[in-house]
């Protein structure tokens, strides 16, 4: 008699559950026997060799035999019989799960949620164990006792492994110091079961896009931030540092104040002064203007001069001369004189010389009907002008027409290559130049002084009496990101190739082109546009100072790519990519169309893409274009370099571009024109200057 302890056993085998699912999802036909009939029962019981299972490699869940005997006079709901049936039933009789499909289960329900108890016999007709290992004979085939219900017994998908199914818990937890603290956890679909992470203390709110601090808002309050001026305070938007309010660079004043942030304060700044006497010029020094050149007034002195510049000469003074003065010159410069220096002297003023007195200022020179003569203002002869802030050539204008060359470079370099010298001119009787209205001393203008190497221009920049580097046939195609976050690094591109053009003699020998998406061409249309096609850099110059960075939406840089480059690739070499479209062609086109887009790369010469982007790289054709199409399709191009800028997190990955860079490299983005115009020479030289594509 068999008892109640073999369904015992199976519920005890039932909380292994998950060491002993065989995952078997048995038809319900196969399963037919539900009335729970026993070997051999009646006329309607199942013969051996009905049900054919593969269990190969499934677990068998056996009856747990020390739990198994004859106790009540009671079978449980399974078939049973007492007697000499029970050792057959204890040492064949097997219980296993399989998955099932309850009867009108929601649609959408998953079937390997759920499960039943199927109970086997797994021995001959002679009571001896045996395996599906013989498929020809039929006495050693498994037969159904009997099936149980179908249950829910899974908590989530199996097949989904590691889900996340909730995140962000509240949870309490004992630290290794025995302290309870607060935090938040994970819960994870794993085999089937909901298990929950760890429980993750909370701490100090930083800007990443998580709730740090438990307290249900994210990246809340004010954070630390800085300029190149000083710190501030921003917020966080999406796990980005935004709308940071530290002081930024503004003009320099006279403040003693770094105001530029250059670590210079107060650096050259001049500014015009003046007093009674003349104008003149003074400086900042540690926020305090001083050093006015203008000469200043001084007590009047019997001198025939105006010492006060109040436009009165020996005012206020009884200036009669003493007659042991009679007939000595006194120097002097008033009305009328109108030639430099002139004289005056003491005389009488009476026949008897009892009083006497001191003569009008008169010139000791005279205009003279020759032009190509010049007197001397105290000999008596105009002499050429000087910078010397007085009238030598008597034509009442002071210092006029006066140029000198400068030069500022090393000795020997002057005239040689593109080295030129400046020019200074005479301001009051001062060498220099105006710059910003101020008139600054020994300051040369239009002077070109060596740089430290030969650049690709075909020219002597080192001024060395040596050219050096000359360009080779190359074409440049930049790919430019204007999706609203560009501006600075855009200026900074704009800038430095305006930098560029300053160098650069020969327009034939390099072309270059533009791409630049997401363009808003409607409201609710963005495009991919060819701003240029390969031209000379006068024309390019002007294409790329037009555009700006006033879009939003959809970064198709992989699609500029792979269009740009496709006709590079020589034909057999690779399978031709299927036939192109947008995938959603009423919000995203380009301009020319898929089947007009065309680079006219020439045959030859070096071939150059530089992207310019802050976002990773992104496909809206269909098929879309993969990071691997991408690389297969660049490295079969002819003499093809492709550089990158973008964002440090952009470098490598998926969706970098670091891993785009075939043949080039991957620098930084940067709103330095400095640093933009450094690096871009330096991939002019790797390609334009006899280094060619990078192996």
């Amino acid at each position: 008699m068999v008892t109640c302890k073999i369904i015992k056993g199976y519920n005890m085998k039932k909380k292994a559950r998950s060491l002993a699912i065989g995952f078997i999802i048995l038809s319900l036909g196969l399963l037919s026997c539900s009335d729970k009939r026993g070997p051999g029962e009646g006329a309607d019981a199942a013969p051996r060799g009905i049900v054919s299972l593969d269990v190969a490699g499934v677990p068998i869940i056996d009856v747990d035999q020390a739990d198994a005997g004859p106790e009540e006079d009671e079978c449980c709901g399974i078939p049973c019989q007492c007697g000499p049936e029970y050792e057959h039933q204890l040492n064949c009789w097997k219980t296993q799960l399989f998955f099932c499909t309850p009867d009108g289960h929601p649609p959408g329900d998953d079937p390997a949620l759920y499960q039943q108890q199927v109970i086997l016999d797994v021995c001959d007709e002679s009571g001896e164990p045996c395996t599906p290992d013989h498929p020809n004979d039929p006495s050693c085939q498994w037969q159904v006792i009997s099936m149980g219900e179908c249950e829910n017994w899974l908590e989530c998908d199996p097949t989904d492994s590691d889900t996340l199914v909730q995140e962000d818990v509240p949870c309490t937890d004992i630290d290794e110091n025995g302290e309870e603290y607060s935090g938040v956890q994970d819960f994870l679909c794993q085999k089937g079961q909901i298990l929950a992470g760890p429980c993750e203390p909370c701490g100090d709110e930083i800007c990443d896009g998580i709730d740090n601090n438990c307290n249900g808002v994210i990246d809340e309050g004010q954070y630390p931030c800085e300029s190149e001026c000083g710190p501030g305070s921003a917020i966080c938007i999406d796990g980005e540092l935004m709308l940071c309010d530290a002081p930024l660079p503004s003009p320099e004043v006279c403040d003693g104040l770094d105001n530029d942030c250059d670590l210079e304060v107060d650096e050259e700044l001049i500014q015009e002064c003046s007093t009674a006497c003349e104008q003149g010029v003074e400086f900042c020094i540690e926020g305090v203007w001083t050093g006015c050149t203008a000469q200043p007034p001084f007590p009047e002195e019997c001198n025939g001069m105006d010492d006060d510049c109040n436009d009165l000469i020996d005012d206020g003074l009884d200036c009669a001369c003493p007659p042991e003065m009679i007939g000595f010159l006194v120097p002097c410069m008033e009305d009328p004189l109108v030639c430099g220096q002139g004289f005056k002297s003491c005389e009488c003023a009476d026949p008897n010389c009892v009083t006497t007195q001191m003569t009008q200022c008169f010139a000791m020179c005279h205009w003279l009907p020759d032009p190509n003569e010049v007197c001397d203002p105290i000999g008596g002869t105009p002499v050429p002008e000087v910078c010397n802030n007085f009238d030598d050539d008597c034509d009442i204008d002071v210092d006029e027409d006066l140029v000198a060359q400068c030069y500022s470079g090393p000795e020997g370099t002057v005239n040689v290559g593109v080295c030129i010298p400046g020019n200074l001119m005479c301001v009051e009787g001062s060498w220099g130049n105006y710059a910003d209205n101020l008139f600054v001393e020994n300051m040369c203008l239009g002077e070109v002084t060596p740089l430290e190497e030969d650049l690709c221009t075909g020219q002597d920049d080192n001024c060395d009496g040596v050219i050096e580097n000359f360009l080779e046939d190359t074409d440049i195609l930049f790919i430019v990101d204007i999706s609203g976050s560009m501006s600075s690094t855009i200026n900074a591109v704009q800038t430095a190739m305006s930098m560029f053009s300053a160098h650069y003699a020969d327009e034939e020998v390099v072309q270059w082109g533009l791409v630049v998406g997401p363009v808003q061409h409607t409201f609710q249309n963005e495009r991919l546009q060819m701003v240029t096609n390969l031209v000379p850099f006068g024309q390019f110059l002007p294409a790329l100072a037009s555009i700006d960075d006033d879009s939003t939406g959809s970064e198709m840089l992989y699609d500029a790519v792979l269009l740009s480059i496709r006709n590079l690739v020589p034909p057999g070499v690779l399978l031709p990519m299927p036939a192109l479209s947008w995938d959603n062609p009423g919000s995203i086109s380009s301009d020319p169309t898929i089947q007009n887009w065309s680079i006219n790369w020439r045959e030859d010469v070096n071939h150059v893409v530089i992207i310019f982007s802050d976002e990773p790289g992104q496909s809206y054709l269909s098929p879309e274009v993969t990071q691997d199409i991408l690389l297969e399709q660049a490295n079969a191009a002819e003499n093809l370099s492709i550089y990158t800028f973008s964002e440090n997190s952009d470098q490598n990955g998926a969706w970098g571009w670091g891993p785009v860079s075939v043949g080039g490299s991957w620098d930084p983005l940067t709103v330095s024109p400095q640093v933009m115009f450094d690096n871009l020479m330096d991939i002019v030289e790797e390609t334009a200057c006899g280094g060619g594509p990078a192996e």
